[in-house]
């Protein structure tokens, strides 16, 4: 009794200490994708008028389906696919957004749905074993795309989400496996699956058809009611997906060992964190030093840096030092005076050799942890 009660202690204890870096993870996923998405959709939305629906359309999916990644996955995993993932899914809205004058659910559910589940399978995760398994990733995919759409259309645009990864899911459901695709040989799907499938399309084929005899045209073909229903249906919820899902996975398993150099390459950066803090701290406080050197001198003489225009204020002179140590003449202040250029000068030298000197002392610290995490990493390989 004590040692299940220990057992039990000690798992919690270890999901109570995952929790904060599960939640830093998340904060990292929203903070990086806010900055991803979000401008790039509000410079390249195809209309004004539409911008914040624009913005919400790109932004929700790719936030949602970071965090699911992460649910599902874990901190470890399920940090970088969630950026990976979310990213592609948001700025692929954001392209169709940017060079279609539509804004139906056609043109933006079924290619990112298909694509975002054509990641997962790509990168070999193993999301997709066996049609529940594979039928609930790809349903709850295509339930937080549909989120994007709606403030834009309403809550009805669920349905055809819901739908899209429906077909995909049972699709991919009916692999052998994962490795070999759909050479493997198929599995056959349950009778209860087929017949729930069929149902739902001939109902989303009746529900566009009222539509289009309504007179809202798809935008996509001509024709009778019944062809354009039925060619919307065909297109935009069974080829259209499974196109994208095919390119999807192609390039999840080229970005497979792109995802293991990123891997190291974390490891790597982690050991040198508090030596580039440190060498960052030393050089903020050169370009301080610096800036009240500058500004000193105009102080003293406006004259010294040519009597500029504008009144420089107390910021100004920082950057004046940020574009000095790094070679630029962004800013509109200009040294003329010999005592203004050597300053200029001093400041150069003193960063090119706190660059070379930490550079150096960085190195000999940092030897033998990188080289213990190569050997990790070329263990890794071996194994």
């Amino acid at each position: 009794m004590s040692t299940s009660t220990n057992s039990q202690t000690d798992v919690s204890g270890l999901r109570m200490a995952n929790l904060p870096r599960a939640l830093g993870a998340a904060l990292l996923q929203v903070v990086v994708l806010t900055v991803m998405v979000v401008p790039v959709a509000y410079a390249f939305g195809w209309s004004s008028g539409s911008m914040l629906e624009d913005i919400l359309t790109a932004w929700i999916p790719s936030l949602a389906l970071a965090l699911g990644t992460l649910l599902r996955l874990g901190h470890k995993e399920g940090t970088s696919l969630g950026l990976v993932l979310g990213s592609v899914v948001g700025l692929s809205l954001v392209s169709v957004l940017a060079v279609s004058p539509m804004r139906g659910f056609g043109l933006l559910l079924p290619p990112t749905i298909g694509l975002a589940l054509g990641l997962l399978d790509g990168v070999g995760r193993r999301l997709f074993e066996g049609f529940r398994q594979g039928i609930t990733v790809s349903m709850a995919i295509g339930f937080a795309v549909s989120l994007g759409l709606v403030a834009r259309q309403g809550w009805t645009v669920v349905f055809p989400g819901l739908l899209i990864g429906l077909m995909i899911g049972t699709l991919i459901g009916m692999r052998r496996d994962n490795v070999r695709g759909w050479r493997g040989g198929l599995r056959r799907p349950p009778v209860i699956l087929v017949a729930v499938v069929v149902l739902l399309l001939v109902g989303m084929f009746f529900l566009l058809r009222s539509e289009f005899e309504a007179g809202k045209s798809s935008q996509l073909m001509s024709g009778s009611p019944e062809f354009e229903a039925l060619g919307f249906v065909a297109l935009l919820m069974v080829l259209m997906p499974m196109a994208c899902f095919s390119f999807g996975s192609a390039l999840g398993r080229w970005l497979r060992p792109r995802f293991e150099v990123l891997g190291q390459l974390v490891l790597y950066l982690r050991a040198m964190y508090v030596p580039i803090g440190a060498f960052a701290i030393g050089y903020s406080v050169i370009l301080l030093v610096f800036a009240g050197f500058y500004g000193s001198l105009y102080r003293l003489d406006p004259g010294h840096f040519g009597t500029p225009e504008l009144v420089p204020a107390r910021v100004d002179w920082i950057f004046f030092a940020l574009y000095s140590a790094v070679g630029t003449t962004y800013s509109a202040l200009r040294p003329v005076s010999a005592i203004a250029n050597g300053t200029v000068a001093a400041q150069s030298l003193l960063g090119i050799g706190w660059a070379v000197v930490v550079f150096a002392a960085v190195m000999s610290h940092l030897q033998p942890r990188l080289a213990a995490i190569s050997q990790r990493v070329n263990d890794g390989y071996e194994e």
